[in-house]
């Protein structure tokens, strides 16, 4: 393009122009295109940077208004750079060009409203349009191709990162569709599960590697997950190797079936089995040792006793004395084997119940007032609800109340109340325990009823082998009812038991739990 043809003090007075209305054209151009197009939908504080950046490519113009040549340099890497800039901002093609869309005519308008655009030739008015549209054109047009060209090579960087990830996890991943058919599996497959991502899409139906008693649980699981998009289900089960033998993995299985871009189930898993080797034979220890622990400990307990009777028949009280003291310790020692025998059955499903009908009322009045002789610095206040009776077995139901008990006054150092309470409604009664001790801080309420889960450290005061809750929650859950706890840090705690008034299917909890069950116990909430 040649040079354009104004005199020069009406150059200047142009360049001036767009120098020192630099900002006020721009904003005229927001208006236009607010006006034709609508606001653009940028973030407040990205707006303002993008208003500045083009405030000074309106300056640009009046710079290189006689130099088209070094101006259309200038102009392309001007457009360059905001498309770069854009992509990393994360904005649409269309915000990164809106802001120079309507450049143009806030600069007609601006020289008409000066008297300066009846100053000029048409000739003059001719060359000077076409500079400014050509300037418009060059940045818009270097915008928009290389924001597309930044775009495209960020995706693609994404894609080999995420693709990298993938073939480098140490986790499975697969994805399979509604009906269970793998669409796409990770590299790792064949490491896991001996298969090649090949060969393991081509299976039919890969739940048949899962062994029948784990399969009903799995299939479940998953027909649940698909009736709710978004969520996620974690399960622990074991599936067939391609050498024939039986693995443990964990698994995540999350529902994207919806979300077009996955548009399936995205199973991430891993192999525990090492894992669940060493919690066998942990678990085989410790109920070897407590088997062992169990005769001498009782044997010691009846010498003690026998002893006691002696010396009270003579009158030696500090004998007596010692003696009491002695069995309370055997007592808490009897209940630690007793809790570390009953985690181990319950780890392998053989915890033992006796079905019956009892009065839930009068137990937990037996249960207060012998708890309360353990204790003299604690004052348990109970308000019962009148009598129902329910079905189950009596003993293990104690043994929840007397833990939930033990606990309350363990961990209330500080405090001397604790209440405890019944509630009976329709179909179920609740027992309600409330403590006013040191409290479950937020972050671990969730875990207050795994296995050796304790409130405080290692080193704390409280004893105890953080098994109670974890026992407790199994014999509930097989009695078909619910257990939770709410609680403030420094506060107290408040734990709640619901159990079924009609129960005629008790039975069914109390042999064994099936996959409906346990989907149904996850399902439980929390609540009053």
């Amino acid at each position: 393009m040649p040079t354009i043809k104004i005199r020069k003090e009406k150059l200047l007075k142009i360049k001036k122009l767009l120098r020192d209305n630099a900002e006020e054209i721009q904003k005229l151009a927001t208006i236009h295109h607010a006006k034709l197009l609508g606001s653009s939908p940028t973030h407040k504080n990205q707006a303002e940077k993008y208003r500045q950046a083009h405030v000074k490519i309106i300056k640009a113009y009046a710079f290189y208004l006689d130099d088209f040549k070094k101006g259309t340099v200038v102009f392309k890497k001007l457009g360059e750079k905001l498309a770069k800039e854009a992509v990393q901002d994360g904005l649409t093609i269309e915000e990164a060009v809106d802001g120079t869309a309507f450049q143009k005519q806030a600069i007609w308008a601006k020289l008409k409203e000066s008297g300066l655009l009846k100053e000029m030739s048409a000739y003059g008015l001719f060359e000077f349009s076409q500079i400014i549209e050509s300037y418009c054109d060059v940045i818009a047009s270097k915008l928009a191709f290389n924001y597309h060209n930044f775009f495209t090579e960020k995706f693609a960087q994404s894609n080999e990162r995420f693709r990298a990830l993938i073939e480098q996890s140490a986790d499975a991943i697969a994805l399979v569709n509604a009906k269970g058919k793998v669409l796409y599996a990770s590299p790792t497959t064949k490491l896991l599960m001996g298969y090649t991502p090949e060969e393991f899409k081509k299976l039919t139906n890969p739940f048949a590697l899962v062994p029948p008693n784990d399969r009903e649980l799995v299939t479940k699981l998953f027909a649940k997950l698909l009736k709710k998009p978004g969520s996620t289900e974690h399960i622990v089960y074991r599936v067939m190797h391609k050498n024939g033998k039986h693995i443990w993995i964990e698994s995540a299985m999350t529902n994207l079936i919806h979300d077009p871009n996955v548009g399936a189930v995205v199973l991430n898993y891993h192999d525990i089995s090492e894992r669940m080797l060493l919690e066998s034979q942990k678990d085989d220890f410790i109920s070897i040792a407590t088997h062992e622990l169990k005769t001498p400990v009782t044997s010691i307990k009846a010498y003690a006793q026998v002893l006691q009777s002696r010396f009270e028949k003579e009158g030696n009280t500090e004998a007596v004395r010692m003696l009491s003291k002695m069995d309370l310790q055997l007592n808490k020692l009897t209940n630690l084997i007793r809790d570390l025998l009953d985690a181990t059955k319950v780890a392998a499903g053989k915890l033992q119940f006796h079905e019956g009908s009892f009065d839930l009322t009068e137990l937990v009045k037996d249960i207060v007032d012998e708890m309360q002789m353990t204790t003299t610095k604690h004052l348990i206040t109970k308000k019962l609800a009148p009598t129902k009776i329910i079905s189950g077995d009596r003993d293990r139901i104690g043994q929840v109340i007397t833990n939930l008990l033990s606990n309350a006054i363990k961990y209330s150092p500080n405090s001397k109340k604790i209440f405890v309470s019944t509630q009976t409604g329709k179909n179920e009664v609740q027992l309600r325990v409330q403590d006013f001790g040191i409290g479950v801080p937020k972050k671990k309420l969730k875990r207050v009823f795994d296995r050796f889960f304790r409130v405080g450290d290692a080193e704390d005061t409280f004893g105890g082998l953080g098994l109670g809750l974890f026992i407790s929650s199994e014999i509930v859950k097989r009695h078909g009812g619910r257990i939770w706890v709410d609680s403030v840090e420094g506060e107290g705690s408040i734990f709640r038991v619901a159990l079924p008034i009609e129960h005629d299917d008790t039975k069914k909890y109390l042999t064994r739990a099936t996959a409906e069950d346990i989907i149904e116990e996850r399902e439980n909430p929390a609540h009053d």
